[in-house]
Order: structure tokens, then sequence, then C-alpha cells
């Protein structure tokens, strides 16, 4: 915990593996924080992020996908030349490199300038916002997220994928309930490539407590199964569930350990 060098992110990428998880996804490094002015990303850290994917592919080889994740933090020319950069690495997705609210046609320039396929979607909530990616062909991977776009809209947004030959990986960094609801969404897509969910190490102590069964349990040599009790298969423990009431906490902080947590607002 908290070792984010070279050896340090080797050796969680291969207690990933030693997990049995088939897939991981990792952030970039150097690149401002969000959110930012500038969305321009430097030559070193360009050439961090590379040294760091190429670590991580040494250390797992190829039986062990790759995904990126740059949070909308780049603007083109610099999506352009990380993307090129990790090329040789084979990721299984460049996530959110561009933001989502501006024109589909950008995503498009980015994907004829690499060889790296390129994902986005946690923020398009309906078909019609992905139609108008996909009918350019500015995605190779569709990347919903059930708790933005609902049931029923992300079977129409995978369906609308699998006409265009693509595959979907559903958005969630999301609680044990939205990781549940998504598992049996998942399970019902045919052009299912993974569904992220987050380790229980990067979760509050706590998380494994407010269902039953425990989202812990079903996970088995890397793969989520998904539970056949009545409804979602998960009952809601509400009173533990009560002693956690919501409470805001700021972009900056996300990665950090839960005590460490500053959960006052920033001053505007």
């Amino acid at each position: 915990a908290g070792d984010s060098s070279l050896e340090g992110v080797v050796r969680q990428a291969r207690w990933i593996k030693d997990q049995g998880f088939t897939a991981l996804k990792m952030a970039p490094v150097g690149l401002s924080a969000r959110p930012a002015v500038t969305r321009i990303a430097s030559l070193e850290a360009i050439d961090a992020t590379a040294a760091k994917v190429r670590a991580v592919r040494e250390a797992v080889g190829d039986g062990v996908d790759i995904a990126l994740d740059l949070t909308a933090r780049l603007d083109l020319p610099s999506a352009m030349a990380m993307a090129q950069a990790l090329d040789p690495y084979r990721l299984l997705f460049l996530e959110d490199p561009l933001r989502q609210d501006e024109s589909p046609a950008s995503y498009k320039r980015l994907t004829e300038a690499t060889r790296t396929p390129i994902g986005t979607g946690e923020n398009l909530y309906t078909s019609w916002s992905f139609r108008n990616y996909l009918e350019i062909g500015a995605l190779d991977v569709v990347l919903p997220d059930v708790c933005h776009a609902g049931v029923l809209q992300t079977k129409k947004i995978a369906a609308l994928a699998e006409a265009f030959h693509l595959p979907v990986a559903p958005h969630n960094p999301n609680s044990p309930l939205s990781a549940v609801i998504s598992a049996h969404v998942c399970s019902t897509i045919p052009n299912l490539l993974a569904l992220e969910m987050y380790a229980s190490e990067g979760e509050p102590p706590w998380r494994d407590a407010i269902t039953d069964p425990p989202v812990s349990s079903l996970v088995r040599d890397g793969y989520l199964t998904v539970p056949t009790g009545p409804g979602w298969g998960v009952a809601i423990n509400e009173e533990e569930l009560g002693r956690h009431p919501f409470r805001e906490v700021w972009y900056s902080q996300v990665g950090k350990d839960w005590k460490e947590l500053d959960l006052t607002p920033p001053v505007s």
C-alpha cells in the first residue's frame, strides 16, 4: 500500500495475476490532477506512463490484459502522442483520453491515429449518445455505466455496440450493489469484454458487511459470479449501511486510504 514505484506497481500486478484475474486497469503517471487548467501531457509524463505499462506487461506477460484510464485529462494531440507511445504494449483499451461531452469527431481522429483500442462512455447516458460515436467509427470499446444509463438503456447500448461489432466493458468503480446489478446485466450481453470492479483492498473495510452474501465471496478465480438469490441475488444490511451515511469525497482524494480522507469541502 502506498508504493507507487515501478517495483511496487509490479508487485501489485503480479498479485492481481496470482488471484486469477485476466485483466487489470491502471492510472497514468505525471498528468495534471483534475480539475486542471491544462490538458497537455508533457513528454516526461508520456514516457513515465509508457515505462509503467511496459513494466507491468513484462511482469504479467500476455495472459493478463492491461487497460489505462486517462480520466478525460488530455487534449487531442497529447492523447495521440500517449496512445502511440503505448501501441507496442497491446492494451485492452485506453479509457477516456478526451472529454466525452465534446465532438465525437475528436475521438474518431484519435482512433485513426493509433493501433491502441480507444474506449469511452461512462458519461454517455443513452443509446442515442453512443450512436453519434459509433456511426462515424469513433470508438473501439464501449464503456457504459449501468448506474448512469440504467439497466434498460445499458442493454440497448450493448445491442447497438454489437451491431457495430464492438465489445462492451461496463464502467463500475461503484458500490457492491452496483457491481452485482452490473454483473446481472453483463450476463445477458453476448459482446461482453469485461466488468470493472474495485478490489477489496481499495474499498472501505465495511464493504462486505452491507450485502449478504458479501461481494468478495462472489469473486472466484478472477471472475465475479452472478448470485442466484431472489431479486438481484443479495440482501442489503440496512443497519450496517446506516452506520456509513453519504459523505462527499473530492476527486483529488480518490485512491487515498479511507482513513486519510479530508472530507472538508475545498474553499472556492
